[in-house]
């Protein structure tokens, strides 16, 4: 940001302009009364454009703000039955809670799996892949017995059976203002959806990883399904160095963006694995040039094609010259993450390479351009 402002045609240049808009230009030559009236003139309210964002982020703002007030209307709400006639809130968070627990899933097992997704090399070592989805599935399971106990247990206290605990309490208040339960989101997934978009984003989740398992591994991977997307690209990168008898620290990937959609995948690639499922915030993707550009005006974020993680020597592919924008990528639209005690973020994945030959790096840095696993609804 602030190579705009501290640059040679600040100084070269009586008409430079600091913004795109044109509203923030180089004061004109003159004593202080001059330059104080010049900022009189000002914009009292600064645009997104006066920080290099796109207008798009504007209304980013104005929703979050929006979101902000709403929430806090709701968490003041208290908790009383509907006028004559009306539900009261015990009977509206018992047919949530028996609608959730006929919907929940079952448990993911092992029984009937296929022969290519837990294959073993020679010396009797699981691959790679498969010892990832062995982990996830521990992780869904253990969800998913969370959620089954404590929705059974908030249907008997609703009803009076047995004595509604503090635990249980807040999971009555979360799910009466549609928020997921903390006891859930302790041991699930980052998220910031909504409770009703949330439960429709498991049961998508636990579907990929059964068809994973009895279908084997599939062309594509739903980068968005797993919990610890870094042991899926971990796993990827030890399943090619075994194949090539490599150091697994001596590689890293290389980013390619395919001109295709997951369902337009019909094979997997040579090395490496294509994934999908990751959201572009702060920009479009132009599947004609294959690069980085504009946001559409109210156009938010965009669904990426597939992409290619393709494993190359680090010796290599920091050799290489590009004007490829280092995009970070990240779980969830806050950016913000806690490291784990994997030594990871706990939101943040890795940087994947965009192409960008029409526009300076610099100016994707100022719009904040990110990809994401998953929205926010």
């Amino acid at each position: 940001m602030l190579s705009t402002y501290f640059c040679p045609e600040a100084v070269e240049n009586e008409c430079y302009s600091f913004t795109e808009d044109g509203n923030y230009v180089v004061p004109p030559a003159g004593n202080l009364n001059a330059v104080r009236e010049f900022v009189k003139e000002l914009p009292v309210t600064d645009t997104p454009e006066t920080f290099g964002l796109h207008r798009n982020a504007a209304t980013s703002f104005e929703n979050s703000e929006t979101k902000y007030f709403i929430d806090s209307i709701l968490s003041i709400q208290p908790r009383v039955g509907g006028s004559s006639g009306g539900k009261s809130s015990d009977d509206l968070i018992a047919e949530l809670a028996d609608d959730l627990a006929s919907k929940a899933p079952a448990f993911l097992t092992t029984e009937g799996a296929a022969d290519m997704t837990f294959t073993k090399d020679d010396d009797g070592i699981l691959n790679s892949l498969g010892t990832f989805l062995s982990i996830e599935m521990e992780k869904f399971n253990r969800m998913l017995e969370i959620i089954k106990s404590t929705i059974f247990e908030l249907q008997r206290a609703i009803r009076g059976l047995v004595v509604m605990s503090s635990s249980l309490d807040m999971m009555y208040q979360a799910m009466m203002f549609q928020r997921v339960p903390d006891i859930w989101s302790k041991v699930g997934y980052l998220s910031l959806k909504p409770l009703g978009s949330w439960f429709k984003d498991l049961l998508a989740r636990i579907d990929f990883i059964g068809l994973w398992i009895m279908g084997g591994p599939p062309h594509s991977f739903w980068m968005s399904a797993f919990f610890f997307p870094q042991g899926f690209m971990t796993a990827a990168m030890q399943m090619y160095a075994r194949s090539q008898i490599t150091a697994i620290d001596t590689l890293d990937f290389r980013t390619e963006v395919m001109d295709m959609l997951s369902d337009e995948v019909t094979s997997c690639p040579k090395h490496g694995v294509y994934f999908h499922g990751a959201y572009l915030e702060g920009a479009r993707w132009n599947r004609t040039s294959n690069e980085l550009c504009e946001s559409n005006l109210g156009e938010m974020h965009v669904c990426m094609p597939v992409i290619w993680l393709e494993p190359i020597a680090k010796d290599m592919k920091y050799g290489l010259k590009s004007s490829a924008y280092d995009a970070p990528f990240y779980k969830v639209s806050s950016r913000a993450g806690t490291l784990s005690t994997t030594g990871h973020s706990t939101n943040f994945v890795r940087i994947l390479e965009l192409p960008s030959s029409s526009q300076d790096v610099r100016h994707w840095i100022r719009r904040s351009v990110a990809l994401l696993s998953q929205l926010d609804d």
